[in-house]
């Protein structure tokens, strides 16, 4: 009994003899990382505006009378070319492809419309008599006002089919580069001017062009809007173009192979060409 109660008072010296352990540190839970842009919208349909195309064409008015008509510039031009700009709406997808440097290859399909009306008031005074008499005076008035309007009415259509490659991407923006082919084709007619003889003109155009665009797509999960981006690209391509402006026998025609940039027509036009909004479902 004694050795029991010796070997229990020697636990118990010891037992508080020990030191206590250290205070473990709180589990902190690990928060994994953001996914990227690009893997936010990977496999979802984004359908929007992709910026402006602008479809060359011929404009000219009809002067002078059968069987000697002319062509002069529209409007106080200085030449014959112009464009008319069709803005772009249509659908983009980024899939889970991936090759090499390339994150992830996507598609994309555009078509822009335009409907241009262009009017010139023209005003051609013809002279012409009516005589009022009150009491025994005779009041003679001449002269009226004949108006007509003349100019460029007519539209276009304008088709692009892309395969953008995501070259980066992080929290909030996806650069890309797409290789693409672009159809365009646009019609319009314009009448002659006030008191000309001459036969409306008809102006016909279409194009073929393949090119890149590179640009720079951006998330607007920062301010609460996570399905909608906004976009800046600039685009160079080359492009096969036929041009056709006829009025009776007088013809205005134009084949040719040039390089197109963003910047064609000024340098608000590579502005408007490379805006885009989408939404992403």
């Amino acid at each position: 009994m004694r050795r029991l109660f010796l070997s229990l008072a020697l636990n118990g010296t010891l037992a508080i003899a020990q030191p206590e352990a250290p205070a473990q540190p709180p589990l902190v839970a690990v928060q994994p990382p953001a996914p990227t842009a690009l893997e936010s919208m990977r496999g979802r349909l984004g359908i929007g505006y992709f910026g402006t195309d602008f479809i060359p064409v011929l404009v000219g008015q009809p002067t002078g009378a059968a069987p000697t008509v002319h062509l002069t510039p529209l409007l106080g031009r200085s030449g014959f070319s112009s464009f008319l700009a069709a803005p772009r709406v249509g659908f983009r997808r980024w899939s889970t492809v991936s090759v090499g440097p390339v994150q992830s290859v996507g598609v994309e399909l555009t078509v822009g419309t335009s409907v241009s009306v262009s009017r010139d008031q023209q005003t051609d005074v013809a002279s012409f008599e009516t005589r009022e008499t009150v009491g025994d005076s005779t009041y003679t008035m001449t002269n009226r006002q004949q108006s007509a309007l003349s100019g460029w009415s007519g539209g276009g259509v304008s088709t692009s089919l892309g395969l953008p490659l995501a070259l980066l991407s992080t929290t909030h923006v996806i650069a890309w580069v797409a290789p693409r082919a672009t159809l365009r084709f646009g019609s319009g007619t314009i009448v002659p001017k006030l008191g000309a003889d001459a036969p409306s003109a008809l102006s016909t155009a279409w194009a073929v062009g393949f090119g890149v665009s590179a640009g720079v797509e951006v998330l607007l999960t920062a301010i609460g809007l996570p399905n909608w981006s906004v976009e800046g690209s600039l685009a160079l391509s080359a492009s096969w173009t036929s041009l056709r402006l006829a009025t009776g026998s007088n013809v205005i025609a134009s084949q040719t192979f040039r390089l197109e940039t963003s910047f064609d027509g000024s340098p608000m036009d590579g502005v408007l060409s490379g805006l885009g909004l989408k939404y992403y479902f």
